[in-house]
């Protein structure tokens, strides 16, 4: 048999969820002819041979090397697949993709949502759905995404769990004032009881400005100490919420997951 030609599929790349209609595409050095297999059925050719000027490096100067074909997933069935894509019959890559159908091509509907802080903080991307590819696909790129900065009214919520003194395990909350300061890659949430009697707690460390998960410690006035790592961001114009997992540390240590939320006028 002979060797398989240098190639790549490009899309889908395993694991993703697919819908709509899309593309399957890659590249190839040297094969003439492209065949496509799902599921084990029969072959089907793809175009090839476009422009495809960054792999010429790799193929030897060689630009020709694209190959794409337009498919509806939904034809596929919902669910696992797994694509197996040949050069000149030599089986060079194959993928396990997931369908995700929506019964139907829908027709006649129009949404615009927005996504905020992508693709960085700070950004708004405005999405608007093509009924063509039966997806949403971005409008415009914004830079006034809301932020964290600013004075929140709401509740620090903790489910804690293999707490030293067992008595410590379980739920607990307080109403609280946030006031934050985020940017430049670091963060300070100083946190004011409303409860009484208060324990008031400051927060402070890094974040990644990529993904802005948020790492640091915390100290509060009732002695408790620990250190914070961020499991998901949420901020709008008036609400803003972090989910944590916060780990208390010295004589008393827990493990916290934590939502730390409010609202601002």
């Amino acid at each position: 048999m002979a060797a398989a030609a240098k190639g790549v599929l490009e899309n889908p790349v395993a694991g993703d969820t697919v819908s709509g209609v899309g593309l399957i595409s890659g590249w190839n050095c040297d094969a003439q002819r492209i065949e496509l297999e799902v599921d084990g059925g029969p072959r089907f050719l793809a175009p090839s041979g476009t422009s495809r000027l960054d792999t010429a490096a790799t193929c030897g100067g060689k630009s020709s090397t694209g190959f794409g074909y337009l498919v509806g997933w939904g034809n596929f069935g919902i669910g696992s697949h797994t694509l197996v894509v040949y050069g000149d019959g030599v089986e060079f890559a194959r993928s396990t993709f997931t369908v995700l159908d929506y019964g139907a091509f829908l027709t006649g509907l129009q949404r615009t949502v927005r996504v905020d802080h992508f693709p960085f903080y700070g950004q708004s991307v405005v999405l608007d759905w093509r009924e063509s590819t039966q997806s949403f696909a971005a409008k415009q790129l914004r830079n006034d995404a809301p932020g964290l900065s600013g004075t929140w009214f709401g509740t620090d919520l903790e489910r804690r769990s293999a707490c030293t003194r067992p008595e410590n395990n379980g739920n607990h909350g307080t109403s609280a004032r946030f006031d934050v300061t985020f940017g430049g890659s670091s963060f300070r949430i100083v946190q004011t009881s409303i409860n009484t009697p208060p324990t008031n707690c400051d927060y402070a460390g890094t974040y990644d400005p990529d993904t802005l998960v948020m790492n640091g410690t915390f100290t509060c006035t009732d002695g408790k100490a620990g250190t914070l790592t961020s499991n998901d961001l949420l901020v709008t114009a008036r609400e803003m919420s972090i989910q944590a997992t916060l780990k208390l540390t010295g004589s008393e240590s827990c493990t916290i997951d934590a939502t730390i939320g409010g609202s601002r006028y």
